[in-house]
């Protein structure tokens, strides 16, 4: 059974406790930082001091991205389908 440990976390000035595993720890207080990084990027670029406004303006960018990546990853992975399906017709040709 994986241990649990509590934490707590900051987030655009608010504390959040969080009960995660001990291997989930690391990728949290990760993700923490970069959400801080890109906080304090938004409020330089875009003078925004809501603190939430800045959290919104990063989980938009973070799901923009992320849209963008499953949409690369699809057409990716359509494209090697087709390959593989060329390649595997191309070896039953030459059986």
């Amino acid at each position: 059974m994986q241990e649990r440990i509590k934490i707590n976390v900051n987030i655009a000035e608010r504390s959040y406790p969080m009960t995660i595993s001990r291997e989930e720890e690391e990728f949290v207080r990760s993700a923490v930082k970069d959400i801080a990084a890109a906080i304090k990027d938004i409020e330089s670029a875009y003078a925004v001091r809501d603190k939430q406004d800045a959290l919104s303006m990063c989980l938009l960018q973070y799901v923009s991205r992320n849209k963008a990546m499953q949409a690369a990853y699809k057409q990716e992975e359509k494209f090697l389908q087709n390959r593989l399906d060329d390649l595997s017709g191309r070896i039953h040709s030459a059986l």
